[in-house]
């Protein structure tokens, strides 16, 4: 590696592992046999991150232990120099560890079920913690639904409450490429507020502008953009919820292109939005899920929404476990 002196690699790797083990907050343990999976729980951790250690090849040769993965929690990054948790005044921070090994294929999919079923408890645990996350105490917040009435020929709406969607933040290293690809693969897949969200909208838009269909609604002796349903569905797209991740406003403007109806205003929309056409890395991510069986069985019924995406280049990607 450049800048470390080779003599040296076999210390780093094993300091890297015995750090996580001893400072992470949960850690999986791959037998060298790779039969076992050993979790513990450190009562005390000091670093936010789900750590795997176990047997890997790597540098003309075999190692019984070493840092093969890790989830960073909250606002703990992977891999990272981390002020860390639970520090005491006279701690410094948690030191950087190296990402010199990845998983195999057999050792993900040994560990992917467990972590991500942890994910999930650590969202619900700390949720129900929190003063507005309790069973009779739901996360409420003020939202409008538009329709458009094709008998008055007008768009309406209503007021009401409803449940929103919070959960815990956590990031994995764009390197730990199969968690790559099941996030990715979890949120189109498994995520049913979000379907139902994107197909509302998509409907919305679809059933909106396809009022234009008609010569009679619309001559074509003023420009399409400032008709009013235009200037309505441009207005939405920029206002609504998935405005902030780029990724999933671009599902709208897909579902509409493959749609019977809406299909001839999916090019207008994906204009508006800045969308070539070309699918989006998360698709391209999720597609690749299925290169290793059964995502179903790794994911369970997971709840999760991407919201640091693959556009900012960071190394890594953040997504939300929803409760």
């Amino acid at each position: 590696m450049r800048g470390i002196n080779p003599q040296k690699i076999p210390y780093f790797i094993k300091k890297d592992a015995e750090s996580v083990e001893k400072k992470a907050r949960i850690v999986l343990k791959i037998s060298p046999d790779e039969r076992t999976i050993e979790i513990s729980e450190n009562k005390n951790p000091r670093l936010n991150v789900i750590a795997v250690v176990g047997p890997s090849n790597g540098f003309g040769r075999s190692w019984d232990k070493v840092l093969l993965a890790e989830v960073g929690i909250s606002q703990t990054r992977p891999y990272h120099e981390a002020k860390g948790i639970n520090r005491a005044a006279d701690q410094s921070n948690v030191c950087q560890r190296r990402k010199w090994f990845s998983l195999s294929p057999y050792q993900y999919q040994l560990v992917a079920p467990i972590i991500f079923r942890r994910m999930e408890k650590i969202s619900i645990d700390r949720i129900s913690s929190w003063k507005s996350g309790g069973p009779s105490n739901r996360f409420l917040v003020p939202s409008t639904i538009h329709w458009w009435s094709k008998g008055r020929e007008k768009m309406k709406e209503n007021n009401y409450v409803t449940e929103a969607a919070v959960g815990v933040r956590f990031t994995i290293c764009l390197k730990d490429e199969f968690f790559v690809r099941d996030v990715c693969w979890a949120e189109f897949n498994l995520n049913e507020r979000l379907k139902i969200y994107i197909e509302g909208l998509a409907k919305f838009i679809g059933l909106r502008l396809s009022y234009y269909n008609s010569r009679r609604n619309y001559k074509g002796k003023k420009r399409f953009d400032d008709l009013l349903g235009a200037k309505q569905v441009e207005k939405r797209l920029k206002e609504c919820y998935l405005s902030r991740f780029p990724h999933l406003l671009i599902e709208v403007a897909r579902w509409l292109r493959y749609s019977k109806r809406g299909k001839q205003f999916w090019q207008w929309v994906a204009e508006k939005i800045n969308w070539d056409g070309k699918e989006t890395r998360e698709r391209q991510m999720a597609s690749m899920a299925t290169e290793l069986p059964n995502p179903r069985e790794r994911l369970g019924s997971i709840q999760l929404v991407i919201t640091t995406g693959f556009e900012r280049e960071k190394g890594y990607i953040v997504f939300e476990v929803q409760k």
